[in-house]
C-alpha cells in the first residue's frame, strides 16, 4: 500500500510529465487525483481491490480510468502492473 504513491508518481514521469503532491492550498492546471483500496483474502492475503483516476483540467474533469479486482488468481499480482493499462490510457493522449 505504501508503494501505491511513489509507484503511480513514476509511471507517470515515465511519460515525461513532471508530479508534485499537491496541499490543499495549491492550484495546477492539471491534477490526477486517486482512490484506492486493498482488501484482504485468507488466501491472497492484502491485494488492491479498487483504484479509480480522475483527471482534471482547469477544475473540469476530462478523464477516469477504474480498476476493479475480481476474487481469484487475478486478484493476485503487482500493484503496478494492475494500475499501469489504467495510467496508459490516461495518459495517450
Amino acid at each position: 500500500m505504501e508503494d501505491f504513491l511513489p509507484e503511480v508518481r513514476q509511471q507517470i514521469e515515465e511519460r515525461h510529465i513532471k508530479t508534485e503532491i499537491l496541499n490543499p492550498n495549491s492550484t495546477c492546471n492539471y491534477v490526477l487525483a486517486y482512490d484506492a483500496q486493498w482488501s484482504w483474502d485468507w488466501t491472497f492475503g492484502v491485494y488492491l481491490s479498487m483504484a479509480e483516476f480522475f483527471v482534471t483540467k482547469d477544475n473540469h474533469q476530462i478523464a477516469i480510468a477504474s480498476y476493479t479486482a475480481s476474487l481469484g488468481p487475478s486478484a493476485i499480482g503487482r500493484t503496478k502492473n494492475k494500475i499501469r493499462p489504467l495510467l496508459i490510457e490516461l495518459f495517450r493522449k
